[in-house]
């Protein structure tokens, strides 16, 4: 075991690291942690200014696949009323291996 002297223990630095995040960027993670539900309108002008002009083909993309996987899930839902998690789903249409993976 090693012994920590009086000046190299001055020298740890615990807690959470200096300088790391913009001022925007903890202006978002404080309106999130306050105000969960008021987070999706802050966000979105916050990530805009951030992200510049590509900004609205993530949103596009990223609304389409979350789109269609909530379509996939309400159609499995007709299919099935089981009290289960998503793995139900997997699990009644793929084989044992690719239904755990997914799962």
């Amino acid at each position: 075991m090693t012994q920590v002297t009086a000046d190299e223990s001055r020298t740890i630095d615990f807690g959470l690291r200096r300088d790391i995040l913009s001022p925007m960027e903890t202006l978002a993670q404080s309106v999130s942690t306050i105000a969960p539900t008021t987070t999706p309108a802050a966000t979105i002008p916050l990530v805009c200014a951030l992200a510049g002009n590509g900004t609205w083909l993530a949103y596009l993309l990223a609304t389409t696949a979350v789109l269609l996987v909530a379509l996939c899930i309400a159609r499995y839902a007709r299919h099935s009323s089981s009290p289960g998690s998503l793995y139900t789903y997997a699990a009644m249409t793929l084989p044992p291996w690719l239904g755990a993976t997914v799962a």
